[in-house]
């Protein structure tokens, strides 16, 4: 078999090798064609449930405007920021759903909303405190971006409303190898986790990128397929070694 034979059929190889994940092993996530694909339903902020590892983080006062209560100071309980009169402290969520809180103790808040939470801590503190006033807030959910290759962040959720369009912009935009019309939204169970599939490259698409991402989402952005630069890479060796041989082999015949 000739050299240029050789060297096509190498090219021949090397391309079919890239549809069986050969020339992009790192590419994460990837469209799965014979996976049955559960198209996501968006969910109104309001409805996000406290989940295990949130971190809830709360102010207790009174609704007779007198100011926020020393309560956790003068009852001698440490670990909060006192701020003047405000106290903020922060108590996560346990493996079990369990949130332990002062002078209230252990209660169970899995599945609740943040609402539903503030307005059971204020049923809670109205035992001690004359019509309590609380005001609650969840501080570390985050999302999970993979935009084109090798560009993973983790974004924190700076409010209950985060749009898609405003995970991504945190996320720094799109970069250059990133494709904006395939962009998908994973949530719920890996296992079977549910999936948007979003195309933000035409205006029409803006319909969806204000989407709310929820604490624990997957957004993924398809990174481009640059096939010749990889393939090159790739065969670039096999070449070097072939043409070597090649040029050894006209050597001895001399």
């Amino acid at each position: 078999m000739s050299l240029f034979r050789v060297c096509l059929l190498l090219i021949f190889v090397s391309f079919l090798a890239s549809s069986c994940q050969v020339l992009f092993p790192n590419y994460l996530l990837r469209e799965d064609r014979k996976y049955s694909y559960t198209e996501l339903v968006d969910t109104a902020a309001n409805a996000q449930t406290l989940m295990p590892g949130d971190i809830i983080t709360f102010q207790l006062g009174t609704r007779e405007g007198y100011g926020f209560i020393d309560v956790f100071e003068r009852v001698g309980i440490s670990g909060g920021q006192n701020q003047g009169q405000n106290v903020r402290i922060s108590y996560p969520v346990r493996p079990d759903g369990i949130a332990d809180f002062p002078l209230v103790g252990e209660l169970n808040v899995l599945g609740m909303t943040r609402i539903q939470l503030q307005e059971l801590l204020e049923e809670k503190y109205s035992v001690v405190y004359k019509n309590p006033f609380i005001l609650l807030t969840v501080t570390n959910r985050r999302a999970f971006v993979f935009i084109g290759r090798g560009n993973a962040q983790v974004i924190n959720l700076p409010t209950e409303n985060t749009t898609l369009i405003e995970v991504i912009a945190l996320a720094g935009g799109l970069s250059a190898d990133a494709k904006a019309h395939k962009v998908r939204v994973i949530r719920g169970n890996y296992e079977n986790p549910m999936i948007k599939r979003i195309n933000l490259a035409t205006i029409s698409g803006l319909k969806d990128a204000d989407m709310v991402i929820q604490p624990y989402d997957l957004i993924v952005v398809e990174p481009t397929t640059q096939l010749a630069p990889e393939l090159l890479r790739q065969i670039t060796p096999v070449l070097t070694l072939v043409t070597t041989l090649t040029t050894i082999i006209l050597l001895v015949r001399r």
